[in-house]
């Protein structure tokens, strides 16, 4: 099909300046403007004039701005701003006017999705979706009021006033003043401050904000005590409970750490340096100096030759009597004893104790007689020593008197027993018992008219503690004579 049509086909007529789209004409349209009965052409040197009228109330898109801004600063009303004063420079993300960008200048970039052509969406109305641009890179918009202004492919505009004579160039408007109403304007440079008040901005950049100090302002003022209702901005990080490590390369940005309890991870260079495996290693580069020092609890491994003072310790266990200053030092072997030497001593016991005795492992004390002898074994005499003489005519067993029953956890001990038998020709002998009735503990045989001495090494020790010695004869021998000498001990 061919462009243009005719008015009037059968009679002939006008020519109409159309478009033909695949058998639909559209008409061309030029605009134009001026007074009745003129016209003026808009083309590429004239363009459409705009009547600029004063008035109060602006709208700029969805901005009620009662009256223009003052110079200074300006609170834009009712605004959640997080505190964020980004300065102007090349890690600023700030930028100031006129001024040059650099090659390794900082600034936000949003990412967005490639989305050749739109389509319908899988989330639902309110979910958080990314924008979206085409294989361009432009940045698809829906705007509801072009939409209805659309036609097709072709942009329908409703001019309701003519257009003043002159040069008006309507794409990129330059607006000084705007006339009461309700005007869209779209793209607008704001030649001076907003008032104070409320004021959508809808969608703005925001150079410079000042957020002011106080208990409701996420900005704080220096060295003021926090209140228990200011708001402020929480610091958020990611719990990882054995740090790894992490996928980014140096100088990525990543997030902070924390373990399962919410601790942040701190990493301390020289901290680390001083630690091995988990022992903190301390190097004493100079003597402690002399006088009170308190190391608190120390495990001294080796201590350097010469004079150290190691100041005031606390010694965890262990009790000091008394203590002698040690004037003589070491004492050669052999040598006159002088000053104050060490010495180890014993205590010294008059009679036998009745303590209980030890048990196995414990500590205990160096006993000595009253002459100074050590009592180191069960043959050696632990007290005075013990002697009794005794006869006997009959066959019943006979407690002795001596080495009675000795006390709590004491028991006798016979080193030598002499033993003479009276009758002249009848042979006898002597059992020595754990006490009258006791378990025999060592039987001597009597020739008639004749004896013995029975030396015991070790001593004969008797069976059960804090019980007499006790000794029978044969009823056949009439008379004997016995000697008994030994010692108590509670070994």
């Amino acid at each position: 099909m061919a462009d243009n049509i005719v008015l009037n086909a059968g009679a002939g007529g006008s020519t109409l300046a159309t478009d033909d789209v695949a058998g639909t004409h559209y008409q061309i349209v030029k605009l134009a403007y001026g007074a009745l009965d003129s016209a003026t052409v808009v083309d590429g040197t004239s363009g459409l004039p705009v009547d600029v009228l004063d008035r109060a109330a602006r709208d700029l898109g969805g901005v009620d701005i009662l009256a223009a801004l003052p110079a200074g600063t300006n609170n834009i009303g009712d605004m959640d701003v997080l505190s964020v004063i980004p300065g102007t420079g090349a890690t600023n993300l700030g930028k100031a006017i006129d001024s040059v960008g650099g090659a390794t200048d900082t600034g936000v970039a949003p990412l967005v999705i490639r989305d050749d052509a739109l389509g319908a969406l899988t989330p639902v109305e309110g979910d958080y979706v990314a924008l979206r641009v085409d294989a361009n890179g432009a940045l698809w918009v829906h705007d509801d009021a072009l939409d209805a202004a659309l036609g097709g492919s072709e942009l329908q505009v409703d001019v309701v006033a003519a257009l003043p004579a002159g040069t008006n160039n309507i794409g990129d408007v330059d607006v000084l003043t705007i006339a009461a109403g309700d005007n869209n304007i779209g793209n607008v440079d704001i030649a001076s401050a907003i008032p104070a008040g409320t004021n959508n901005i809808g969608d703005v950049d925001v150079l410079s904000i000042v957020p002011g100090t106080g208990a409701t302002n996420l900005g704080k003022a220096i060295d003021t005590a926090v209140g228990a209702t200011d708001t402020g901005v929480l610091i958020l990080a990611r719990r990882d409970d054995a740090l790894g490590a992490l996928t980014p390369i140096e100088s990525d940005a990543v997030e902070l750490r924390t373990d399962a309890n919410g601790a942040l991870w701190t990493h301390d260079d020289a901290l680390d340096a001083a630690l091995a495996g988990s022992e903190l290693q301390v190097d004493i580069v100079a003597a402690l100096p002399a006088g009170t020092n308190n190391i608190g609890d120390v495990d001294v491994l080796t201590i350097a030759a010469g004079d150290n003072n190691i100041g005031n310790v606390d010694i965890v266990s262990g009790t000091i009597t008394t203590v002698t200053t040690l004037t003589g030092g070491g004492i050669a072997h052999d040598s006159a004893d002088s000053g104050n030497p060490h010495k180890i001593g014993a205590r010294a016991v008059s009679v036998l104790e009745t303590a209980t005795l030890v048990a196995a492992a414990d500590r205990t004390d160096l006993v000595a007689d009253l002459d100074g002898g050590l009592i180191s074994g069960r043959a050696v005499p632990y007290g005075d020593l013990l002697s009794e003489r005794v006869s006997n005519t009959d066959g019943a067993a006979t407690a002795l008197t001596t080495f009675g029953a000795p006390g709590v956890g004491i028991r006798n001990y016979i080193t030598t027993i002499t033993v003479h038998n009276a009758h002249a020709t009848t042979n006898g002998y002597v059992d020595i018992r754990d006490g009258t009735a006791g378990t025999v503990q060592w039987t001597i045989p009597l020739p008639a008219t004749g004896g013995a001495v029975v030396p015991f090494n070790p001593p004969l020790r008797q069976l059960t503690t804090n019980t007499a010695l006790a000794f029978d004869v044969s009823a056949a021998i009439t008379t004997i004579y016995l000697s008994f000498n030994g010692f108590q001990s509670k070994l």
